[in-house]
C-alpha cells in the first residue's frame, strides 16, 4: 500500500511525465492486485471452518474442479489426466474440498513452466480413501519442501503468499484428513491426500461420524 500511495502522489504532481503517468499507474494496480490476492488469503485462512459434514463423492467433486482448471491447463500446455472409481465416499466439507483440490491444481499447472501433465488418481484401502495429485514440473528442494505449508513461504517468488498452501493443510486437517508431499528439483512434486472412508451401511459409518462431527 505504501508503493501504491508513492505512485499516486508522484502521477497527481503538477507537471509530471505524461508516459511515466501511464507506466506508474499499471505498476499501482499491479501492486493493488497483489494485496487484493494477500487480502483473500487472509481472509480464506481466518474463517471458521464449518462443523458440518456431508457425505461427499470424491470422484464426482474432482471432476467438477478438473472442468474449471482446465482453460488453466490448456492455456499452460498441461495435459490432465484423471484415473478413479465411479464412487469413494468420504465426510467432509464440499466448499472446503473444492478450495484444497483448486489450490493443489493450480499451484502444480504453474508449476509445470513449459508444458507438462497433470495426473490425478484415487484409490482406497480398507479404511482410507486417498489422492495422488502428481505433476511434470520444476519440483522442491528438501528445505523448500520443510517449508511447505507455513505463513508466507511460497516458490512463486513475489507473485504468491504462501497462505493458499497454508490454508488447504489446515482445511484438510479440519477434515481429519493428512497430506504428505514428496518431491525432486527438475523431476516434478506429488501431493497425497488422505481421508477415513466413508462406508455407508456399516458400523464404521458410525464411527467416523462420531468422530468427524
Amino acid at each position: 500500500m505504501t508503493a501504491i500511495k508513492g505512485f499516486l502522489q508522484l502521477i497527481i504532481t503538477d507537471g509530471f511525465d505524461e508516459k511515466k503517468k501511464k507506466e506508474y499507474a499499471l505498476i499501482a494496480v499491479s501492486e493493488i492486485d497483489r494485496a487484493e490476492r494477500i487480502i483473500r488469503d487472509f481472509l480464506t485462512y481466518a474463517k471458521p471452518v464449518s462443523n458440518k459434514k456431508d457425505k461427499i463423492n470424491l470422484a464426482e467433486e474432482i471432476y467438477k474442479i478438473v472442468e474449471i482448471i482446465e482453460p488453466l491447463a490448456h492455456l499452460n500446455t498441461v495435459e490432465i489426466y484423471f484415473d478413479s472409481q465411479p464412487s469413494c465416499f468420504m465426510l467432509g466439507e464440499k466448499a472446503s474440498i473444492h478450495q484444497c483440490l483448486l489450490n493443489l491444481f493450480k499451484n502444480s499447472i504453474e508449476a509445470m513452466e513449459n508444458g507438462g501433465v497433470l495426473s490425478i488418481c484415487t484409490y482406497q484401502d480398507d479404511s482410507n480413501l486417498y489422492v495422488d495429485i502428481k505433476d511434470t514440473g520444476i519440483g522442491m528442494s528438501e528445505v523448500q519442501l520443510k517449508r511447505l505449508g507455513k505463513p508466507f513461504f511460497s516458490t512463486k517468488g513475489d507473485k504468491g503468499t504462501g497462505l493458499g498452501m497454508m490454508t488447504t493443510f489446515t482445511l484438510i486437517k479440519s477434515m481429519n484428513g493428512s497430506i504428505d508431499v514428496s518431491s525432486k528439483l527438475g523431476a516434478g512434486t506429488t501431493f497425497t491426500l488422505s481421508f477415513p472412508l466413508f462406508e455407508q451401511g456399516t458400523g464404521k459409518e458410525l464411527a467416523l461420524m462420531k468422530q468427524l462431527i
